[in-house]
């Protein structure tokens, strides 16, 4: 088949520690480097995540990736958005997540949405491609594993809406890796690969004054278009939910030399700044 180009990346936000992981999971996919573009949106960040994006978007220029956009926005969000569920700005999420989607080039006819604690396999893109072509799928989500962190790996990003509780659920029978093709659900975000036509349709992640997660309401919207959205079981990301302590048990040897070389930058601009800390005006 011949494969289409995709805008890859997503938002990211106080996270330079995962910068590796996620940006190296990104480089080290087996699609054609050529369709790629990466474009990474980083907003409100006073750690050192811009300089970390930054850094890893050099790799991928000198990788071959099509196009690399490090894009700064801020949107004056100070908020801890790493506490519980209930009292995160979803309606800062949501208003981010939309201004990276309408980055989407108009040569580009996907958007995969990785979320920047997810870290992704070499094939992760090219399998979501394959079965999206194939199944004529519009919204297709990797499963993801939760159990890294302390999280619980019965929780996939793959739920289903109970009407007589008014709740999603999370639909346990997405663990299973071994089921083929794909599978309908009501919910789902975190690493989706997203058609042009739904952003074409209007399906947005923020709705003013609505403090929901915007996966919900970005679900909502799909649906709402005439679009289901899909998972397939048997392609898997992780979730890293808090700095894993060790990263040397990362097998491919191409990832542990950019990941050498970015701890060199940073050891090298450390010793000039003697700061972790990027001041911002």
């Amino acid at each position: 088949m011949n494969l289409p180009r995709v805008m890859v990346g997503g938002p990211i936000r106080e996270r330079a520690w995962s910068v590796p992981l996620w940006m190296g999971g990104l480089l080290g996919s087996d699609y054609p480097r050529e369709l790629m573009t990466l474009c990474a949106l980083v907003n409100d960040s006073q750690d050192n995540t811009l300089e970390a994006c930054r850094f890893w978007g050099e790799l991928a220029r000198a990788e071959g990736f099509g196009r690399v956009w490090i894009v700064e926005q801020n949107f004056g969000t100070t908020a801890d958005n790493n506490v519980r569920d209930d009292h995160r700005d979803y309606i800062a999420f949501g208003k981010v997540r939309d201004t990276w989607s309408a980055l989407l080039p108009a040569d580009c006819e996907w958007a995969w949405s990785v979320d920047s604690d997810i870290q992704v396999a070499p094939d992760t893109l090219r399998r979501l491609v394959e079965l999206a072509v194939e199944h004529d799928a519009k919204m297709l989500s990797a499963v993801i594993d939760n159990s890294q962190g302390g999280g619980c790996a019965h929780h996939t990003n793959v739920m289903e809406y109970w009407p007589e509780e008014q709740y999603y659920w999370h639909i346990y029978e997405a663990q299973d890796d071994r089921e083929p093709g794909i599978k309908s659900c009501d919910l789902t975000g975190a690493c989706c690969l997203l058609h042009r036509d739904i952003f074409a349709a209007g399906c947005r992640y923020h709705r003013p004054g609505i403090n929901l997660p915007e996966d919900i309401l970005f679900c909502e919207d799909v649906r709402a278009a005439g679009f289901q959205p899909q998972y397939a079981p048997s392609v898997r990301a992780m979730h890293w939910m808090k700095a894993p302590e060790q990263l040397e048990y990362l097998a491919d040897p191409a990832w542990h030399r950019r990941l050498a070389a970015f701890h060199a930058s940073e050891a090298a601009r450390l010793t000039t700044e003697g700061s972790h800390v990027r001041q911002v005006a």
